[in-house]
């Protein structure tokens, strides 16, 4: 062979290559499901510097939820637990393809059309509006679609249908502990902290951005910190609880104490209602006019410990570090499960003791 007909061997063997290589990573990203190939370790974050949470058995079917940049670990849950798995030990399931070609949908919110399956700033192509049809090409991962709109084909978020919606409405899951902020960009306007896990209600999509609302309080996440979940219980409440200030204090558009942020001077005596809790020392509030900001925790008449006593959990609840939706869980407590109250506080939480355990609850899981 001369080496002309030599170098075309070669390089139709390297489009060859190319063609199987392009295929192979195709095929992987419209499966969801995949089954362990041995005992396998859910791990707090991806890779094996973190701490195992649980070993979960060969041969188990789990759904992935997302992946780190290089693909080599995927996030699951197993038995209502969130953790990450490496894809070495994954195989493909039977029956796991997503492929939903010429399906209609009907958008159950606003939604950006994209031309690539990621948020990005850079590779938006339209706005869809809300009631409007689109053609389903193909489901990639548990994240996106490949759809037409119109003359135009690109990928949106997957989870904003109106056959996705649940009880009227449509939720996505926050994939880590992400800012929640009053407006569309990154600049002192944080209204709190949300962790990982929450559920979130999605009202529209815009650029980067979801304008959502979570336990009752409207706000804007950044869009690539949510996925398709279940979502933790503590985020289905919206009751709030209503406390009375037992000094003045100074309402503050910022959680910080500068000149500026001082909206107005609450009087002793005036009730609010707590939102949210930025971190330990701040809360999100309501005063009685109806204007939202920032208190400094501790300043209300019935902010000191109960005797203990005994409660009954009314749904699986995490047990937490501190007195915060932010603060990282301890363990989860299983629904109709004694606890030991050991303190009470008007913020909305619990101190108590399970299993030997201290640690905080949201009073609103007992009866």
């Amino acid at each position: 062979m001369n080496k002309k007909n030599v170098r075309k061997v070669l390089l139709m063997l390297a489009v060859a290559a190319m063609v199987m290589i392009s295929t192979v990573s195709v095929s992987a990203a419209t499966t969801i499901k995949r089954v362990t190939t041995a005992n396998l370790n859910l791990r707090e974050g991806p890779g094996t510097t973190y701490d195992r949470i649980v070993t979960i058995p060969k041969n188990t079917t789990l759904t992935l939820y997302n992946r780190n940049n290089a693909s080599t670990w995927f996030r699951t849950k197993y038995k209502g637990v969130y953790g990450w798995v490496s894809a070495k030990y994954l195989k493909k399931s039977s029956g796991s393809s997503s492929d939903t070609s010429g399906t209609k949908q009907t958008t159950a919110v606003q939604v950006v059309l994209r031309s690539s399956a990621k948020v990005s700033t850079s590779n938006k192509v339209t706005t869809i509006k809300k009631n409007k049809k689109v053609t389903v090409q193909k489901k990639y991962n548990n994240n996106w679609y490949k759809v037409k709109y119109g003359s135009k084909t690109g990928y949106i978020q997957a989870g904003l249908f109106v056959s996705d919606k649940e009880n009227g409405a449509v939720y996505k899951v926050t994939t880590a502990k992400v800012n929640m902020r009053s407006k569309k960009k990154i600049a002192n306007n944080v209204i709190t902290v949300l962790p990982d896990d929450a559920k979130v209600q999605i009202l529209s999509e815009s650029g980067t951005w979801f304008h959502i609302k979570y336990k009752g309080v409207k706000g804007y996440i950044k869009s690539n910190y949510v996925t398709v979940g279940e979502g933790s219980n503590e985020s289905e409440s919206t009751s709030y609880t209503k406390e009375t200030l037992s000094t003045a204090v100074n309402l503050r558009s910022q959680p910080k104490v500068t000149s500026s942020t001082k909206i107005r001077t609450l009087d002793e005596g005036e009730k609010v209602t707590i939102l949210s809790e930025y971190n330990s020392s701040w809360l999100y509030v309501r005063a009685s006019d109806g204007t939202t900001g920032y208190i400094k925790a501790g300043n209300f008449k019935s902010d000191s410990a109960s005797s203990q006593s005994t409660g009954i959990t009314t749904a699986n609840v995490n047990l937490r570090e501190d007195r915060s939706l932010s603060s990282d869980p301890i363990t989860v407590v299983p629904k109709n499960t004694e606890v030991t109250i050991v303190a009470a506080y008007n913020s909305g939480w619990y101190k108590v003791k399970y299993k030997g355990v201290t640690g905080y609850m949201k009073s609103g899981y007992f009866r």
